[in-house]
This record gives structure tokens, sequence and C-alpha cells, in this order.
């Protein structure tokens, strides 16, 4: 048995009734741990033992406390230790600042001794017979010197001792491990004597000058940070295999080393050394061998060829190289004044050479002898001439930047004829001269990578990119002339593609479109599976696994639990439970790849009616058509019916049969629905009871949620129902809703489908509803989908229901569920800012929120924010006008919801212009028609307000103004109207000729003409009158401001969002648009900005806007108080007194900057504090000072309400302990501090 006491300070006493007294008690351990007991105590009685805060009263005289076998004490208050430990074998002992080392007693059988973070403990003297000591760890104490008896220890571990001098170390004769770090008055080893056995040495950080004399058989020696070491003798080192020396800048030389004969891997960096040992020419066994940022070094000897497998050089710009035949992998950097190479003709087994940042670097040896080098990367080496004469052949990967201007010219660089069936991986770099890719590169058939990096002078990525069918991944960088990019048809082998920083390139992409899946697709489909298409977590998967050749796979990959989680409370019945199914990781993997494949297919396979999981089309889109149907309706007076239906348990009764029938008739591949088939059929299920899976069944009909190819297979037999009412609309068995005018051309919509919930649209009549149930019906015995008749219904057409009391009902029902929470305002802002603002965010994509709704929801909103627990007045401290601000001129950034639902409408009139043949626009055009050009609707003039179109089309003012037009042909823009050359039209540029226009309405290409046969373009615009000689200068000015904007005619005409560097629209942005503000500018970082708990930040927001409840807001509201400070209890309490300028808050202020050791002069006002605080020690070393501020205000803060409201009063000293802690708290939360102690953060904040 074992006894373990942690984390107990408030712990008095253990009852221990079950033993007839103590000493039975105690002498039945084998294990007692004590942590964070250090609490004062007596012993009591017999059935009573008290936790001490000297551990020798604990256990004192109990001469029976033989079984104790391991003791581990943390964080106590102990002195001492008990005597008798005779039989203890293991004792750890941290965080015990009060421990001596008077008197410890026998351990004649201690194997295992660590000691850490034990300030006071500074003596050996009182440890007797240690002699079976096997290992022993001090870290952070005040040891000057060891046990004196260590004959058996194997391992000593030492760190952190300040004080251990070299005065004695006694005999080590079994030591075989020994490391010594951070000991800066340890300057030698001469009195450790009998290490002969010693196997692994490792020095950091300390004094000594040399190493212990005999190393005779130790394989690692690890020396670092020691500025006094030299190179005195070092003695011999036959057994030593690792050697590894950095930062030892008086080390000058390696002379003195001998007999390293078994060396395998030498590192130096950062040495002082100007040669290495001249004995590595007899290193045979050295393998790996690095230099690393060693300015003086200049000579290096032969390397020993025969085994030397790895070099790497940097930052060594003297050093002269001499070379080895056996190298396989070479790297040298940062050599700028390397002007000459090592010799590498014999190097036969180099696979890898790395040559960068070396400027004076004329020439590389011929490395045509080198048949295994395989990757060869060059950059940065502008005086190198190289030619392709000098590189091997069979290179797999070639990374070059521009060499030598008379060697620039490119590809005379790269011979391709030799590397065209080897090379994989192609890197250019810096290549400006290039004004295109070489047509050579096409020749490469086995690239997979190709990566185009600062290439400044190529305006397009040729077509023939496609003809490289082994091509995976393309990733184009720092192009900044890049325009032109091959179509996505050209592009299908493609499956990664990263464009960085290429600001003029316009991606286009192929669309195909068809009623059936085509040869060219279910090809596609059935194309092997690679790499790059399940990322890296299958790295060895193939295209040719079972699964592609056979249509099958292990079963248990497709093994699925079962989830049950009830729908509502008390949930009794089977059914009130939500079944959801956990898939398989590697299952799912395998799903996605199909899932991904078969997206690519669904746009021309599914009808305009559905618009769920379709790319390109919205769920919203089906919301908006409804409801202009429905307004079509009412508008024309005619009575009709909506049924709304629901698919009963959608996945669960789906038939495979039709499904697999389905696809096969809409051009699938045979392959194909196998995978199909075999993913669906081959499912396992075991409900989960309790958390553990009762056993597998299988299935014989239906999808599984949680499987991404689930909704999509849905999809496809939905489409069945949807075929289905097509031609009953096409037989005048049912008749849709008609959207349109009358005499104009309209679109008839007689069904949309929501996933598993369909929208039916019939007339009122009861033949139509019948039919409907017939094609229900046969829907059902096709598919096996039934229709659940509960939560169906019908409504007839002019029945309204307020679409805004379902959201103000959530959000009050949220509310009320929060208001019993203990929130503080910072959590209140959270809540309002992610939850309850986004609780409408649906709605407000459509609807066009009321006034009156919005006046209800911010009442809520405010309330909510400003409120709390209690039944008080809760004052409103700041305008919520100053809430809806953004961050950047001083607001919280909760969102404005009249103008958040402005811009979300902004994305239908965006879709508008550059959307064509959606089934949504085809019905907006249809009702209500199009303005010429077809960027937007004619104006909406109905007198129904069901219409959603007309509240969205308000928009178009506003939206017009952060919009202008990229002109491609020109026939969609108009000329002189338009805003397509700056930010103006030019009627209102140049007022004068459009009032002397011939036609005012005219578009672009009608203004264009061709000049000569090279099919270039000039303008020709006709004026109604000739020109006055003092108009000609604004004539003048014109034709030279157009001639800059003219068109190329070689792209459609598209809509540019301004507000967005590449054009395209978000809601963000022009919600951040529509917040005109004209209040300064707030810098919002110094609270916002710094990683502090929200409440705080909250509090400090309201002080910077002098907000916070003291005695002057107290009585600006109409309350009669004593206006004194509590605090200094002689000035004037407000806002910048209290936090800034009482005598308290000034001598806690004075207490952070000689923390800081700095100087600082407190402005007037907190606001002001703030602006001159944030990041005063840069922006990558202020994250603590940051931090200042904000802890020391709240901790000022709340010691004025304990003050005031529960009449308690800190002193001073508790009050700066209070500061400090929260200060470390929060630091270490976010880890700006690896401090293990408030006092040891207090000492670091010196340093930052």
């Amino acid at each position: 048995m074992s006894l373990e006491i942690s984390n107990c300070p408030d712990l008095r006493s253990i009852s221990i009734s079950a033993y007839q007294n103590v000493w039975d008690f105690c002498k039945s351990f084998p294990s007692l741990q004590i942590s964070w007991g250090g609490v004062e105590g007596s012993t009591s009685s017999a059935t009573t033992l008290d936790i001490y805060r000297r551990i020798d009263y604990f256990i004192r005289g109990v001469a029976s406390l033989r079984r104790l076998r391991c003791l581990v004490m943390s964080k106590c208050g102990v002195e001492n230790l008990p005597k008798r430990l005779e039989s203890c074998e293991e004792l750890v002992i941290s965080n015990c600042p009060n421990l001596r080392g008077d008197c410890w007693g026998d351990l004649h059988s201690l194997t295992k001794l660590e000691i850490e973070n034990c300030p006071k403990f500074s003596s050996w003297v009182s440890i007797q017979g240690a002699a079976s000591l096997r290992r022993l760890v001090v870290s952070s104490c005040g040891v000057e010197n060891l046990p004196k008896q260590l004959e058996s220890c194997k391992e000593l571990i030492i760190s952190n001792c300040p004080n251990l001098r070299s005065d004695y170390w006694g005999e080590l004769h079994s030591l075989t491990r020994l490391e010594i770090e951070n000991c800066p008055n340890l300057t030698s080893f001469a009195s450790m004597q009998g290490a002969a056995s010693l196997r692994r040495l490792v020095v950091s950080s300390c004094g000594v000058e040399d190493l212990p004399k005999r190393l005779e058989l130790c394989e690692e020696l690890i020396i670092s940070n020691c500025r006094n070491l030299r190179g005195g003798y070092w003695g011999d080192l036959r057994s030593l295999t690792k050697l590894e020396i950095e930062k030892c800048p008086n080390l000058k030389s390696f002379a003195t080393i001998h007999g390293a004969a078994s060396l395998r891997r030498l590192v130096v960096s950062s040495c002082g050394v100007k040669s290495l040992p001249a004995a590595l020419r007899s290193r045979t066994s050295l393998k790996e061998l690095e230099i690393l940022d060693c300015p003086k070094l200049m000579v290096m000897p032969d390397l020993p060829g025969h085994s030397l497998t790895r070099l790497h050089v940097m930052n060594c710009p003297n050093l002269d190289l001499r070379g080895g035949p056996y190298l396989e992998e070479l790297e040298i950097r940062l050599c700028p004044r390397l002007g000459f190479f090592l010799r590498l003709k014999a190097a036969r087994n180099l696979e890898e050479l790395t040559i960068w940042n070396c400027y004076n670097l004329e020439s590389i040896p011929d490395l045509r002898g080198l048949l295994s080098l395989t990757e060869l990367s060059i950059k940065n080496c502008p005086q190198l001439r190289c030619t392709s004469e000098s590189l091997p052949d069979g290179l797999k990967t070639l990374v070059i930047s521009p060499f030598c201007e008379e060697l620039q010219s490119f590809p005379t660089f790269i011979s391709y004829a030799r590397f065209q069936h080897s090379l994989e991986r192609l890197e250019l770099c810096g290549w400006a001269i290039l004004n295109s890719l070489p047509e050579e590169i096409q020749r490469f058939t086995a690239i997979r990578f190709l990566c185009i990096n600062k290439c400044d002078g190529i305006l397009a990525l040729p077509e023939w990119l496609g003809n490289l069918f082994s091509l995976r991944s393309l990733t184009v960088d720092n192009c900044e002339k890049l325009e032109y990019f091959p179509t996505a048809e050209a592009m299908g082998s493609l499956t990664k593609l990263e464009i960085c920083d290429c600001p003029a390139l316009q991606e286009r992409c192929a669309e195909y479109t068809g009623t059936e899946c085509g040869a060219t697709n279910s090809s596609h489909l059935e194309r092997k599976f690679d790499r790059e298409e399940v990322f890296m977590v299958l790295k060895d998967l193939e295209g040719d696994k079972e699964f592609h050749t056979h249509c099958k796979f292990e079963k248990s990959l497709n093994a699925t639990f079962i989830a049950l989680i009830p729908k509502k409370r008390d949930a009794l019945n089977i059914r009130d439970y939500r079944p959801i199914s956990l898939v398989g990781s590697m299952y799912k993997l395998l799903s996605k790849v199909l899932a991904n494949r078969v997206k690519t297919v669904l746009e021309s396979l599914i009808y305009d009616s559905q618009n769920a999981f379709v790319g390109g089309r919205q769920t919203l889109d089906s919301i908006l058509i409804a409801n202009e149907c429905l307004d079509s309706r009412l508008q024309n007076s005619i009575l009709g019916i909506l049924c709304k239906l629901d698919i009963e348990k959608a996945y669960g009764h789906f038939n495979w049969d039709c499904l697999l029938y389905l696809m096969a008739r809409m051009g699938f591949g045979h392959r194909w629905c196998q995978w199909i088939k075999t993913c669906i059929s081959t499912v396992q299920f075991s409900v989960l009871v309790n958390g553990s899976p009762a056993g597998f069944f299988g299935n014989s009909r239906g999808l599984r949620q949680g499987d991404p190819l689930s909704p999509l297979l849905f999809l496809l037999v939905m489409e069945v129902l949807s075929k289905m009412f097509k031609k009953s609309e096409e037989a005048s068995l049912i008749c849709g809703f008609m959207a349109g005018v009358l005499g104009g051309s309209k679109v008839c919509i007689s069904h949309l489908l929501f996933t598993d919930n369909t929208i039916v649209f019939c007339d009122a009549v009861p033949e139509q509803v019948m039919h409907i149930k017939k094609e229900l019906s046969c829907f059902e015995a096709v598919t096996g989908l039934r229709v659940n008749l509960t939560k169906s219904e019908m409504v007839p057409v002019g029945v309204g229901l307020s679409v805004w009391n379902s959201i103000l009902e959530k959000i009050e029902r949220r509310l009320a569920s929060w208001q019993t929470l203990y929130l503080s305002k910072g959590g209140h802002l959270t809540l309002l800012k992610n939850t309850l603002s986004s609780l409408p965010t649906y709605f407000l994509s459509l609807f066009t929120i009321l006034v009156s709704v919005a006046q209800r929801i911010e009442k809520l909103q405010r309330n909510f924010l400003w409120g709390g627990m209690g039944e008080g007045v809760k004052y409103h401290l700041v305008s919520w006008d100053q809430v809806y601000s953004p961050m950047d001129y001083g607001g919280l950034g909760v969102k404005n919801l009249t103008l958040f639902n402005k811009a979300l409408l902004g994305k239908w009139l965006w879709r508008f212009g550059v959307e064509e043949s959606h089934l949504w626009k085809r019905v907006i055009v249809a009702k209500y028609g199009m303005e010429w050009g077809g960027w937007r609707s004619k104006p909406c003039r109905g007198t129904h307000s069901y219409g959603l179109w007309k509240g969205i089309s308000w928009g178009w003012y506003v939206f017009l103004e952060r919009i202008e037009f990229f002109v491609g042909g020109g026939d969609r823009i108009r000329f002189w109207l338009d805003k397509w050359c700056g930010n103006s039209p030019l009627k209102d540029l140049f007022p004068m000729m459009f009032l002397c226009s011939m036609d005012c309405q005219a578009s672009v290409a009608s203004v264009l003409s061709r000049s000569d046969l090279h099919a270039s373009y000039a303008w020709n615009i006709s004026f109604v009158r000739d020109f006055n000689d003092w108009e000609l200068p604004e004539v003048m000015s014109f034709f030279n401001f157009i001639q800059t904007f003219l068109p190329r005619r070689e792209t459609e005409d598209k809509l540019v969002w301004i507000l967005r560097k590449f054009g395209q629209f978000d809601v963000w942005s022009y919600y951040g648009a529509l917040q005109v503000s004209n209040r300064p500018r707030f810098l919002w970082k110094s609270i916002r900005g710094v990683k502090a708990p929200q409440r705080i930040s909250f509090f400090n927001w309201t002080a910077a806007r002098g907000k916070i409840l003291t005695c002057d807001n107290l009585m600006k509201k109409g309350h009669m108080l004593a206006a004194w400070c509590c605090m200094c209890k002689n000035g004037w309490e407000t806002g910048d007194h209290l936090l800034l300028h009482c005598e308290v808050a000034t001598a806690l202020w004075g207490f952070v900057f000689q923390m800081f050791g700095s100087q600082w002069v407190l402005p007037a006002k907190v606001i002001d504090l703030l602006f001159g605080w944030f990041n005063g020690f840069g922006k990558h070393s202020s994250d603590i000072w940051n931090l200042v501020p904000l802890c020391l205000m709240w901790s000022l803060w709340q010691e004025r309400n304990s003050r005031i409201f529960e009449d308690k009063e800190k002193s001073f000293l508790h009050l700066q302990e209070y500061f400090v802690g929260l200060l470390y708290d929060c630091s270490r939360s976010w880890g700006f501090t690896t401090a293990s102690s408030l006092l040891e953060f207090v000492v670091s904040l010196n340093v930052v």
C-alpha cells in the first residue's frame, strides 16, 4: 500500500481508526508521497496523525518504518527529513525552500536521490552511508560540492547550482553519465578521480577551462556555451563517437585531440577555431561533419573521403574546402567569400548538393561523373558560371536561380534531353529575364512538382502544361505580371495548386454542361487514386488498390457505431432519440474522395429546383424563388396551394436498387456503380450502449448519416421526384405558380426541393392535389421514400405569418437560460457577439428587417450587456452607438443589425450581376425585367409587400457606390454613365463633353473601332457639334484620359468590388463601408489587442471612455454622495484620479516602473496612458508590458469596491502582491512566461 497527500494546504489531521496505534499504521508504508502539505499541527492521540510543518516531527522516533522504500516530497515547508530511513531506496524532494542539510540520518539503502529547487540546501555533511547511491540529480540548489561517497554512482546530473565549485569530487569509479549545466563557478575537473568508465559527458554554461583527463571510454562529448574552454590537453578519446562543441569562442585549436579513431559525428558551431584537427586525415569512421558559424576557420584538412557521407558548412566565409569521394550529402550556405570549390570528381556517392548565398563563387567542378547525384539546389550565386554540360544525368530535383549575366539566358542552361525521363521536381527562382516558360519543359515526362518563384517577366502560363500528365503540384509565387492561366480542362491531372502574390492573375475555369455525365466525366470519376487526393494520411496508397481493381475492401473498414442522442428532455421512447452514426476515419477518407469526384458532375445532372449540396447554388435561392412566386400569385389574385412535404426517415428507407439503376441511366460507368454499391451495402452497425458497442448487424436499405456520400446520393434519388413533377407540369396535370408579368416572359415553378423537404405549388383544384398524391405513391413504390404526413402540411395562398416572431422568441429563450449564470461584462459581451448577434443571420440574409424588430432586438441586446444579477438599477454606461462602432473607432464591434442586413442583402445584388442562368435569376428577370447591360433588375413597383426582391433592390444605389466595371468587350457597359474608368463616370468627370455627345446612352463597344489590320482598337466618339478653341484643352484632356483605359476586348465585362484587392464581393467589407463614422480612430489594440481576460479588457475599455461608476459619474446620475476617494481619503474621486493620480495608484505605478527598471511620467487621462503604453518594448517583446496597465487598474478597481461595499482594506504590500499575482496568472495562461514561481517571474521582469 502507499500514502499520497497532495494539494491540501488546509489539511490538519488524518483519521486512522482502523489501526490500533500510529506505529502499526506507519510501518505498513512501502511508499509515502507528500506535496503542498506544509501546515502547522501537533500529534493529539493514537488515532490521529497531524501533518507537520517539519516532517521530522511527523514520524519522529518511528523505528519500525522499515518498509518505506520511496519518499517523495513536493512544495512542502520542511526543514529536515526523518532520521530513520535505513530502508529508503528512492528519495525525491522538490520545491522545499526551507530544506537544509543539517541531519539526514543513515541512508544505507538509498539508490536514487533527486533534489530540485531547494535554495537553502547547501551541504552534504549530514548524509551518511549513501555508498549504494546509483543516481544523483541536483537542480537549483545552493550546494558547493558533492557527497564524498559516490563510488557506486552511475548517473550524476547537476543543473543551476551557481555555488558549485570544483574542490573535491571524490571517487567516481562507476560513473557512466555526467551532465552539468549552468554552474558558472565550476572551473575545473582536476579533483575528479576515477571516472574512467564515463560514457556520456555533457557540459553546458559552465566556467570550465579544460575537461577530465580520463575519458578513454567516453562515447558522447557535448560542450555548449563554455566561454572559458580552451584547447588544452583533452586526454585519450579512443572510444569517442560523437563530439559536439557549441558557443565556445575561446576554443581556438583542436591540436590536443588524439586517438579519436572511432569518431563518427563532429559538430563545431560558433567557436573561435582557425582550423580543424589535423588528425581528421586518419578518421576513417567519421560520417557526419557540420561546421556552423565559424568565421575564423580558414583551413580544413583533406577529408577522409572513404568514410565521410555528410558535410554541412554554413556561415564560414573564409573556409578553404577539400573534397571526399564518398560524400552522400553536401550543403553549403552563407559563405559569401567562397570563390573556389572543393574537388568532387571522385564523390561518386553524392546524392544531394545544396549551394546557397555564395556570392563570390564563380564555378563548380564538373559533376557529370556523379552518377548518384539526384538533388541539386543552387540559389543566390550571382557570379557562378555553370552550363548544362557540367551537370550529371539522372537528376530528380533541380532548384536553380540566375547565374552570371553571360549565362542568364534560359533554357540554354538546361539540356532537357539529359533529364527528360528522370526530373521530378523543378523550381525556377528569380528568372526575371524569362517572359514565358520554355517549351522544353514539356519534354520532362516524369515531372511531378513545378515551382515558379519571382519570375516577374512571365505574362502567361502556357496551355501545354496540360500535356505534363505526371504533373501533380504547381506553385506560382511572386509573379507580379502573370495574368493568364490555363483552363481547368487543360490542367486535369493537377491535384494541388498554390498561387501566392500574383495580383494580376485571372483564373478561367471551363464549365461542362449536359444532361448526362458523358464519357469524359465517367472516365474522370474512375481514374486511379493517387496520394494527393487523400493528402498525407494514406502515404502508401496507389491507384490500383483492391477497391479500385476489384471494387471491394475489408468489411471492418466500414463498421459504424450508432449513438442515440435524446431529442427532448425526459426521453422515454426509442422515437425520442436521434440516431447519429459514427463512421470510421479510414472509410471516411475514401468516401470523401468519391464525394469530391461526384460533386464535379452534379450541377449538370440535378435540375435547378434542387439547390442544396450542388456547387454554385444556395439553399436561400429556393426561399427567394418561393416568395417571389407567391407574390406573383397574390398580385394576380389567383387561388393556390403550397404543399410542404417531409420525407419520413429520408436516409433510412432508401432503395439501393433504385439508386444503382438511376446512376446507370444517368451515364455513370459500371465500375463507379460497383464502388457505390460496395460503400453502401457492406456497412456493419453497432449500437453504443453506455458508451460500449453491443454486437454488429447489417442492413438492406438506406444510407447513413455522417457518410460524405449520403447527401449527394440522396440528391440523385430525389431527382426522380423532380422529374416526375416536371413531366406532370408539362402534361398540364399540375399547374405551378407563374413568375412574370402579363404579356411578358414567364417562368413556371411547380416544385422546390430542400434536401429531405419539398414544396409543391399547384392550383386550388382537388384533381391536382389528388395527382400529387398519386405521384408521391409512385415515388414511394420506386424509391422506398415515404412522405411523413404528420410533418407535412398544405397552406392556402393568402395566409400570412410573422417571420420575425420566431427569432424574437428564440432570443428571449436564450436570454432566459443565461440570466441565471454568473457572467462578467466580458462574458456578456462574448455571448452577445458570438451568439445573440448570430441568431438572426439566416433571416437577415433574405428578409429586410423591420425598424420595430431591429429596435426590439437592440433593446434585448442592451439589457443583456449592461444587466446582471439582482433586481437593482443597471446603468447603461456607454451609449449604444459607441458599442455598435467598429473597434478601430473605439467601439466593441457589436453588429448593427440594420446595416448588417443591408450588407447581407447586397450579396444578392452582386450575384445578380455575376451569375448567368441560375433559376432564381430567371425568376427575378421574368417578374421584374432587367435593365440594359444585365447588371440589375428593373425597379420594383408592385403593391404587395410579400416580394423579397423589392427590399433587396432598394439597396442598389448604395451598393453601386462600392462597385466599378471591368471592360472586356464593352457591350454591357455604358460609356458615359457607368463607372468603368476611375472612381466616377465620365459624365461627371467631363460634363461638357457629355452634353456634346451624340449618344449619351452609348456603350463602350459602340465607340470603339479597329484602327489597323492588327486588330487593335481606337476610340470613335461622335459629338453634336465642333468644339471651340477655348474648349480644346478639355477635349485633349478627355482623350488623353480615356486613352489610358483603352480596353483589349479579349474578355467579358465584369463587376469589380472596389473594397477588396481582387475585386470579389464579401459581406464584411460591405458592412464595414456602411459603418460610416466621423469619430477619431481609437488605438483599440492597446486594450482589445492585449491577451487579457474579457472582464479586465471590458473594464479598461469603459475606464478609457471615462464611464466607470466613480463618484463623479454617480453624482451626474442624481446620486448624493461624498465624493472623496476611499483609497487616499483626501481627493475627489474620478476615474483618472482613482486609476492614475491617487496616492495609492501613484505608489503602485512607481512599483511597476521599478520592477521593469524604466522611468515614466503618468499622463492626465487613462486613454492617453493606454496610447503611450502599448508595445513600449517593441512589437515582439511587450506581451507582459502590455498587460500591466490593464491588470493594475483592475486591481485598483477591485480594491476600491472591496473598501466601499465590503469594508475590507488591504495593506499596500498585499495590494502589490494581488497585482503581481494577477499579472503572473495572465502571463502564464497565455504562455508569456516560463517562470515556475511568482518570485522567479518578478525577477524575470527586470530583463523584459
